[in-house]
């Protein structure tokens, strides 16, 4: 898989990995706030074209995002176009907290908490695959 397009700051890294997955890597020590998950949720619809995307997030070590932050990209207004999100967490912390969110926040589209890129990867990967497959039979 090789990356297409990359936009980088100081807090986060996203790369468009194919045209339907798109990873978000938050680096170490990043405070995720409701401003810093707009502008990325930007870069990733424009990075879709408007099509529909799944994301691999990647957390830094420390790295924390907050309740507020947390119930803001739980709306289904949110998920516009993003129907699977696979999350790594590097820390029991951060597994907890990301736990948390599926039961309390209840996400509109489909989210797992992986510990490890590959993993969340390939879980991707067959989802996104499954889905086309779906909607190319129901269009048939």
């Amino acid at each position: 898989m090789t990356a297409t397009k990359n936009i980088e700051t100081d807090s986060y890294k996203v790369t468009l990995l194919t045209p339907h997955i798109i990873e978000n890597d938050f680096f170490d020590n990043v405070v995720i706030d409701i401003p810093l998950v707009d502008q990325i949720k930007k870069i990733n619809s424009e990075l879709s074209d408007g099509k529909f995307y799944g994301v691999l997030t990647l957390f830094g070590i420390s790295t924390e995002i907050t309740p507020e932050t947390r119930a803001h990209i739980s709306k289904a207004s949110f998920h516009k176009n993003n129907l699977f999100a696979a999350v790594v967490a590097q820390s029991i912390a951060q597994k907890i907290v990301g736990n948390f969110y599926l039961r309390i926040n209840k996400p509109k589209n489909t989210t797992r908490i992986f510990n490890d890129r590959t993993s969340a990867l390939n879980w991707l990967e067959k989802e996104l695959d499954a889905y086309l497959k779906n909607t190319s039979a129901q269009q048939n």
